[in-house]
């Protein structure tokens, strides 16, 4: 079995198209993706090796997980000193919910690789875990994305 993927392009700023902007309310995707779980208030591993560990990223998207149904959230430290792997795994590994939040799409799968998560991350999913990404978040959990040479020349892809 796999757990379920909820992909929300975008970014969360208001009027972004595809989005709500975060004072419009909760996240229905998200909403959907937590319910998901069964479970009332489910917790939730935030990843955030897209934005570097940003902590005002981070901040944002317990607020949108708040509104949304989550309740603890684990932050799951991957990027810089702080990084720990292990860390990470039991915070991913006890959470109901695994979230990874946008940013930079090689960055943070740089990390992912680096650390060692991918394998991790593959297991949680099979297992049943869901699995929200928003904007780099989303395209993080695609099988695949398109890279650019040249981000000025579309022939490079």
């Amino acid at each position: 079995m796999k757990g379920p993927l909820y992909l929300i392009a975008g970014g969360n700023e208001p009027g972004a198209a595809g989005t709500r902007s975060s004072r419009e309310g909760p996240d229905p995707v998200v909403q959907t993706a937590l319910r998901q779980t069964g479970i009332p208030r489910p917790s939730v591993a935030y990843v955030g090796v897209a934005s570097g560990d940003n902590p005002a990223v981070r901040r944002r998207a317990v607020a949108r997980l708040k509104r949304a149904g989550a309740g603890l959230v684990l932050w799951v430290p991957l990027c810089g000193r702080l990084g720990n792997a292990p860390k990470a795994a039991l915070a991913i590994g006890s959470a109901d919910v695994v979230f990874f939040g946008g940013g930079d799409v090689e960055a943070g799968m740089r990390t992912l690789e680096e650390r060692g998560m991918i394998p991790f991350l593959r297991s949680v999913h099979r297992s049943g875990i869901p699995f929200v990404g928003v904007s780099a978040g989303s395209i993080m959990l695609c099988r695949s994305w398109i890279r650019w040479a040249d981000p000025r020349d579309e022939g490079s892809a």
